[in-house]
């Protein structure tokens, strides 16, 4: 970061001093005459634990977030990672057969269960895109191990 007359300056844009119009202060030399400084870019903190404003010589003001606001940003985030691992459940049958576990994966698996006679054996997409002939147990295998996956999800945000 650069300084000139005690402000932050962009050395790649044109500058006037003095009458004199510098088309840009890329050059250290051009820059040691104006007496242009080089300064450390400011470590800024943790936008979830502070408010800071930055002012016009680079140096920056920090303020702490409250308490509460810093929790409810963090069970937010959680929650946020909870929809995202729900949506990538897979999971694998005594078969050998991944299937999708989401939500709404569960929901087709339940109706299908529901409609199937325990003798009945019906096409179904797998998590790789194949198609294979599964039946009612498998399924409702299936839809257990995918309940039970979400709900280790689900409840790992409140631990």
């Amino acid at each position: 970061m650069f300084l000139f007359e005690g402000k932050r300056i962009n050395i790649d844009v044109p500058v006037t001093y003095m009458g004199v119009t510098y088309p840009n202060l890329r050059d250290p030399l051009t820059r040691k005459a104006l007496r242009v400084s080089e300064v450390p870019d400011p470590v800024y903190p943790d936008p979830k634990l502070y408010f800071w404003t930055e002012n016009e010589d680079g140096t920056i003001n920090i303020t702490p977030k409250p308490e509460e606001m810093v929790k409810a940003a963090a069970l937010q985030d959680a929650k946020n990672q909870r929809v995202a691992d729900v949506l990538s459940i897979q999971v694998t049958t005594l078969a050998g057969n991944t299937f999708d576990g989401d939500e709404q994966s569960q929901g087709r698996m339940a109706r299908a269960v529901v409609a199937m006679e325990s003798t009945d054996v019906i096409p179904w997409v797998l998590s790789d895109s194949s198609v294979k002939l599964v039946n009612q147990a498998e399924l409702k295998e299936a839809l257990k191990l995918s309940g039970q996956k979400m709900t280790e999800i689900w409840v790992k945000v409140y631990e």
